[in-house]
């Protein structure tokens, strides 16, 4: 079995010619506060500051951690206890890591399943931020159906558990 294919590889080619073009275009640097500023034009009602701000998307809860200092970012949206989670739930949540959930991803901490976007924060670009909190409230959204990011998916289009 062939992973890679002649026309996946010239398409590949073609990818790799146009991200450098895009690449060398001036871009503006996102900082912790231009992050707080887009957040906030998400969400009037955001809370905190800094490095964290609290919101809402779509009804789902959320935050915005940053590091200025080391140039991260993350959103991310408590789904459940890990402790609660089914085997099945499991390998279809590793399934949709790899076929549904584009640049958001789940993952889990200290006993909580995430829906979490984890990016440098420099090169974030206001539309990298707001389709970031569309894809993080869709994970925790579609969470046990399709358990997708709402943008995108490859092969496999989930099943409902």
């Amino acid at each position: 079995m062939h992973i890679v294919t002649a026309k996946g590889v010239a398409l590949l080619a073609l990818c790799c010619m146009f991200a450098e073009a895009v690449a060398a275009e001036p871009a503006e640097v996102m900082s912790q506060d231009g992050l707080a500023e887009v957040i906030r034009s998400i969400d009037p009602n955001a809370t905190g500051s800094g490095r964290v701000l609290e919101f809402s998307f779509g009804q789902v809860r959320m935050a915005s951690v940053s590091d200025g200092v080391h140039g991260r970012m993350r959103i991310v949206a408590p789904v459940g206890p890990v402790a609660e989670l089914t085997s099945a739930q499991v390998v279809a949540i590793m399934d949709a890591n790899y076929h549904t959930t584009l640049d958001a991803r789940y993952g889990s901490s200290e006993g909580v399943l995430y829906a979490a976007f984890i990016h440098p924060l420099a090169p974030l670009t206001v539309g990298q931020v707001r389709s970031a909190v569309r894809q993080v409230a869709s994970l925790v959204k579609t969470f046990g159906t399709t358990f997708s990011s709402g943008e995108l998916s490859y092969g496999n289009q989930g099943q409902a558990l």
